[in-house]
């Protein structure tokens, strides 16, 4: 028996990021996966805003709001080896 009845995102208003996916992988967990970041040279940085819904029966519903900053984390380092 699933425990999930079912769920839905819905994009928001200033969203100009992708739209995430969630998935059902068993009966006791959801994931919601973000979307990747990709870079362009537009400088612009992407804004997920949307509202995901998970419907457990019919009275009981979860209602959460996103809205973040997709910003993406660059780092480098350079290793030395002295003889």
């Amino acid at each position: 028996m699933s425990r999930f009845f079912g769920s839905r995102i819905v994009v928001l208003e200033n969203n100009s990021a992708e739209q995430p996916k969630f998935s059902k992988e068993n009966t006791n967990e959801v994931t919601l996966e973000i979307p990747k970041y990709k870079k362009t040279y537009d400088l612009q940085i992407p804004r997920l805003n949307c509202l995901f819904e998970l419907v457990l029966n019919d009275n009981y519903k979860i209602s959460l709001i996103i809205d973040v900053i997709i910003e993406p984390i660059e780092f480098s380092f350079e290793l030395y080896i002295c003889f």
